[in-house]
């Protein structure tokens, strides 16, 4: 009994599109068998194959679609069941008018493309939502093609998870620089002041070059500091997300919430009820112009 040669099974990668490229009827599609492929694109399929990143060839004028493990893992079942040896157009029919003459003009000798965090919407997994995608459109020259591109390499990442979180900090960082009836300010995970918006200016009276890397204990009253309030808020803030709301002594007001963001606690929300004639910090948060410590003690 003789055995094909390993040279004679291709492409030889491991990996679940490896295998499902082996055993996929080529014959059935513009592409045809695997023994007359064009060399540049059996140098392009075994390249993809063997890396980690997300990518995606489409192959000539209908831009049948061949891809790796790592793309595969962008597809759910259905939309993955027929993209295989299928013209893109087919399976990518509800996003086609916005990746069609992308990959047409690059067929056709036009330069690469380029998209960061790019929004776009489709089905997957029954749902149509908006996914962000980081991702190129590149050429794979042929000699013997039209214009000398055989097809397109396409290089993607997903990167919806960040791109809400960025737009999330983009939005809160927006209402906490607008907001002038509350004091929002950020400290580091050791408890000092690093922003110091207009709101804090308002309601505590220090500039931000006071403020700025002051612990941020100097908001409480001095009654508070000595009883050693602010770093049990802390701690109960960073074991359940937020700290107790509370009437405070001077002035009166209320310590809304310790947010916390990714990691330690870090931004203290004061909503005040009433003020004092400085911006009711319970001192004078002018007096002395040294910063903030010396301002409150």
């Amino acid at each position: 009994m003789t055995h094909p040669s390993r040279a004679a099974i291709w492409p030889q990668a491991s990996g679940e599109m490896a295998d499902l490229i082996r055993a996929h009827d080529w014959s059935a599609t513009p592409l045809g068998p695997i023994e007359g492929w064009p060399q540049p694109l059996k140098t392009m399929v075994g390249t993809i194959l063997s890396v980690p990143q997300a990518m995606w060839v489409g192959w000539g004028p209908e831009f049948i679609q061949i891809y790796n493990d790592s793309y595969r893992q962008l597809l759910d079942a259905e939309r993955h069941r027929s993209a295989l040896g299928r013209p893109a157009s087919e399976t990518w029919a509800d996003t086609w008018s916005l990746a069609g003459p992308q990959l047409e003009s690059v067929l056709g000798g036009g330069p690469a493309i380029f998209h960061a965090d790019q929004p776009i919407a489709y089905r997957r997994d029954g749902e149509i939502r908006e996914h962000y995608y980081t991702s190129s459109f590149s050429p794979i020259p042929d000699e013997a093609a039209l214009q000398g591109v055989g097809g397109v390499l396409c290089v993607a990442a997903e990167t919806t998870p960040a791109t809400l979180l960025r737009e999330s900090e983009e939005r809160f960082r927006a209402i906490v620089e607008t907001a002038t009836d509350y004091a929002i300010f950020t400290t580091d995970p050791e408890g000092r002041i690093e922003t110091w918006p207009p709101g804090a200016q308002k309601v505590f009276g220090w500039t931000a070059n006071e403020a700025v890397g002051q612990p941020a204990d100097i908001t409480f009253t001095p009654e508070d500091r000595q009883a050693g309030q602010p770093a049990k808020e802390r701690e109960e803030a960073l074991a359940t997300g937020q700290a107790p709301q509370r009437s405070l002594a001077r002035p009166q007001g209320r310590l809304a919430r310790l947010h916390r963001r990714g990691g330690p606690a870090d931004c203290w929300v004061r909503q005040w009820t009433d003020r004092f004639p400085h911006g009711g910090s319970g001192c004078d948060p002018m007096a002395g112009r040294g910063g903030a410590a010396a301002a409150c003690h």
